[in-house]
């Protein structure tokens, strides 16, 4: 049989609107699922960043975690 035309015979993309996400993509910090094991971000180095209002290199009240940009 013939394949169809816009189909492939794996599954498995979590979102198939999108070509850069996909079970083989290597996953970005951008909060998206980017290799589809239900997890975003997953594997990346997050920090943790605090207000310094007054500017003395000390910061206060609750974090910010942000994950490091490849």
């Amino acid at each position: 049989m013939p394949p169809i035309v816009g189909s492939v015979l794996v599954d498995g993309d979590c979102d198939d609107n999108n070509a850069a996400v996909n079970p083989g993509a290597t996953e970005i910090c951008n909060g998206i699922d980017d290799d589809c094991n239900g997890l975003s971000d997953d594997g990346l180095v997050f920090l943790d960043y605090y207000v310094d209002a007054d500017g003395d290199g000390f910061g206060a009240g609750v974090a910010t975690s942000s994950c490091l940009q490849s």
